[in-house]
């Protein structure tokens, strides 16, 4: 009974110390939170308290600081173009900040300066126009004329080269044979209307393909009439194998300058195109 009654006895003790360590520690934590409340409403009150004088601080110091700058700093701005444009409204009482000084420019005073003046660049970019537009425009004709010269100079040598093959095979069968030669070549070049033709002269050549020596030759204009009387007829054109006759076409033209400042001089371009062909012999 004696041993029953201790040990209930010790429960009971550790029960009550457990209780009270319980007690203790909620009365500690209840201190505290009440603690921190009471510190949190402390700070909201003063806070509320003091707001009304903060922003009536902030206002004075404001309006302190905007009088003078409004009666001092903007009035005596230079009054420049671009300065008086409306600003947004957040910096519309703010005056405008200067420039930093540049160590390499110094702006020159208000009274000395030139408004709407166009800057000196624009000159400039106009007189190197004026001066580069005359060499890039005869370049660019330079090389047309060029074209078109070296279209007119080989259509030419494909008529002489063409006439002389025609007066070539039909000088033993037709007795108008240089008049055939004449149309072909005026048919053949007509399309290049740059260069006209002012002579053609149907001659009596060799082998070594020697040009006109004003003997057995025949002149026409570029309509095809005869300047000379013919000295070398269609009849007295005869080859054999034993002896060829050889048969020349020279055609004479002149080029028209396209470009109006090239002409303008005066200066005329006058150009040959020939041919040589062996006629064909009698009886082969």
């Amino acid at each position: 009974m004696r041993a029953m009654a201790g040990a209930r006895g010790t429960r009971e003790v550790a029960a009550g110390g457990g209780r009270l360590r319980r007690a203790v520690a909620d009365t500690g934590t209840r201190a505290v939170a009440d603690t921190r409340t009471r510190a949190v409403a402390d700070t909201r009150t003063r806070a509320v308290e003091t707001a009304p004088k903060r922003l009536a601080a902030t206002k004075s110091a404001f309006a302190d600081w905007r009088e003078p700058a409004q009666a001092g700093f903007v009035a005596g701005w230079p009054q420049r173009r671009g300065f008086n444009r409306p600003r947004p409204r957040h910096t519309a009482n703010r005056p405008p900040m200067p420039r930093p000084p540049s160590p390499h420019f110094t702006s020159p005073p208000p009274s000395q300066r030139h408004v709407g003046r166009i800057p000196a660049r624009h000159g400039q970019a106009l007189v190197e126009f004026a001066l580069v537009l005359p060499l890039f425009l005869a370049l660019l004709f330079g090389l047309i004329e060029l074209a078109l010269i070296y279209s007119a100079t080989a259509l030419y040598d494909t008529a002489a080269h063409q006439g002389a093959r025609t007066a070539a095979l039909d000088a033993t069968r037709l007795g108008n044979a240089d008049a055939q030669t004449e149309a072909l070549i005026r048919r053949i070049v007509q399309p290049l209307f740059v260069a006209q033709i002012t002579q053609i002269i149907i001659y009596q050549s060799d082998a070594t393909g020697a040009g006109p020596t004003g003997g057995a030759e025949d002149v026409y204009d570029g309509a095809g009439n005869a300047l000379t009387s013919p000295s070398w007829p269609v009849a007295s054109r005869v080859s054999t194998v034993a002896a060829p006759v050889y048969l020349g076409v020279r055609i004479t033209y002149r080029y028209t300058w396209l470009t109006s400042f090239i002409g303008a001089t005066g200066a005329t371009l006058t150009l040959n195109a020939t041919a040589i062909m062996p006629l064909a012999p009698e009886g082969g």
